[in-house]
């Protein structure tokens, strides 16, 4: 991409494919910040937030070969004509794919992130269970709180 001034329809979407992968780049050096300033304070270590980042691009991009064949066609060196044609295409998607890298690290953070929070989240699930099914207990008693005020009341105006 130039950085002349924007000329036709082309030169506009590349503009706005660049600045996608530039906000996917902020949003994951925020989110890694952020996570590993979380498991320091819960006294593990930054692997527990880009281990799985780099566990899920291993799998999606290393076993697949994808991170190889950028890394064989970046060197430059003479290939053969089905290489010639996978790197022809690798370059004309490489903004693609370059977002997808990105966005899959940043879907591993985030997924550790949520990790390290399911512990409280699941003790509000339990407190929140709790308070229904006390909710449910009195309502199927019929003391609801009209009648334990009612209660309240009368016993405070005959006292």
């Amino acid at each position: 991409m130039t950085s002349g001034p924007i000329r036709n329809d082309e030169d506009l979407r590349r503009a706005f494919r660049r600045l996608g992968i530039e906000h996917l780049r902020e949003l994951l050096a925020h989110d890694l910040e952020h996570g590993v300033a979380l498991v320091a304070r819960q006294g593990a270590g930054a692997g527990a937030i880009t281990g799985p980042g780099n566990a899920l691009y291993s799998r999606v991009f290393e076993v697949t070969g994808i991170h190889d064949m950028g890394a064989q066609f970046a060197n430059g060196a003479a290939l053969s004509i089905p290489d010639t044609v996978m790197r022809r295409s690798y370059v004309s998607h490489r903004e693609s794919i370059e977002a997808a890298m990105v966005g899959t690290q940043l879907l591993g953070v985030r997924a550790a992130i949520l990790a390290r929070f399911a512990s409280l989240l699941m003790l509000l699930y339990a407190v929140g269970a709790a308070d229904g099914f006390t909710q449910r207990m009195i309502r199927r008693a019929c003391i609801g709180y009209a009648i334990i005020d009612s209660i309240i009341f009368w016993r405070w105006r005959h006292a």
